[in-house]
């Protein structure tokens, strides 16, 4: 595991009295920084883009991010909260989509339930949203 920079750049390997309370970017392979870093940094820059627009939605407040994992493919879930729901994004809009997800969390949440996964990831119709309950 390694800290990076805010354009996603690795510039150290956490090690003990790093912060560890961070969200993690996972999917991404020591061997393909090693064969094509701009591109793999590029993906990291990618999962950050995505934690700045969570971090910018209220229900980030109470359900924080964990995890940005990023597929070979271009998609990305986001598990947040300490329940671990998993947002399957798709690919983007970013920003839309987690919109999306925090109506349908809000929604839920005055009816005292709360998603397990949110799959917001429909390419033929990018405006479902379908929910698996716990």
């Amino acid at each position: 595991m390694y800290l990076v920079t805010r354009s996603g750049d690795p510039f150290k390997r956490l090690e003990d009295g790093d912060p560890f309370d961070l969200p993690v970017i996972t999917g991404i392979d020591p061997k393909e920084i090693a064969r094509d870093r701009a591109r793999e940094i590029e993906r990291v820059a990618t999962g950050i883009q995505i934690l700045r627009h969570w971090e910018r939605i209220g229900v980030s407040k109470t359900h924080p991010a964990q995890e940005v994992h990023l597929t070979a493919g271009g998609d990305a879930i986001l598990t947040g909260g300490k329940g671990g729901i998993a947002l399957h994004l798709g690919a983007g809009p970013w920003r839309k989509k987690l919109l999306m997800a925090e109506r349908v969390m809000q929604r839920l949440a005055g009816g005292g339930r709360t998603p397990g996964v949110v799959f917001l990831d429909n390419a033929a119709h990018p405006e479902r949203v379908v929910v698996r309950m716990r």
